[in-house]
């Protein structure tokens, strides 16, 4: 029989608690790792990539100006369109002038036939005419010209036929690479060397 001193149960919990802990004491401990978050640059990147996310997803889902789009590709030829209208009116109003003045040089010429015989000259006279009456009336919107082989002069049916080609510089139609619009005229008069006399009566009487 053991006649030693019993030890107390709370006296050898508390020995062995602190040997427990003079052990871990003396352990190594190991460095916990330190948590470290992402840079500011990679923040500021990402928000950037998610900014042009959502930019481009709200660009995909827009159906406004599209009307604007079609009517800026349209432009161009709509213009053209209007411009040729207005450079084709353009050259028929020069037209109009041109045959008129051709018209009044041609008359000239069976004027002077009616009193001389001489065809040359009178080619002379039509050539000269139109020129300086066209200047008077166009100016230099258009180019115009009245060549000696263009004046025919016919002794036999006693007519004179012209011809007079001239040109009209385009102020719209340039976009397509039209620069000008040729014109051509023609205008014929009757000449004869016999004259007739006219006699007007006046009635003065009631009846």
């Amino acid at each position: 029989m053991d006649t030693g001193r019993a030890v107390p149960i709370s006296v050898g919990y508390r020995r062995m608690q602190a040997d427990a802990n003079a052990d871990s004491d003396r352990s190594p401990r190991s460095a916990s790792p330190v948590a470290t978050g992402p840079n500011s640059r990679d923040v500021h990147m990402w928000r950037c990539v998610g900014a042009m996310r959502a930019f481009l997803a709200r660009f995909s889902r827009d159906t406004g100006g599209a009307i604007a789009i079609v009517w800026g590709l349209a432009a161009i030829v709509v213009i053209g369109m209007v411009g040729a209208g207005i450079d084709y009116s353009r050259a028929i109003n020069t037209k109009e002038i041109m045959v008129q003045e051709l018209d009044g040089a041609v008359l000239a010429g069976t004027r002077y036939l009616s009193s001389s015989t001489d065809t040359d000259k009178t080619k002379t006279k039509i050539i000269n005419v139109f020129p300086q009456t066209a200047t008077l009336a166009l100016g230099d919107e258009a180019t115009y010209e009245l060549a000696d082989d263009d004046d025919v002069i016919d002794d036999s049916a006693g007519t004179i036929t012209a011809t007079a080609r001239g040109s009209v510089k385009t102020i719209f139609m340039n976009i397509f690479g039209i620069d000008t619009m040729s014109l051509a005229v023609n205008s014929q008069a009757s000449y004869s060397d016999k004259y007739l006399e006219v006699a007007l009566v006046l009635d003065l009487t009631g009846s």
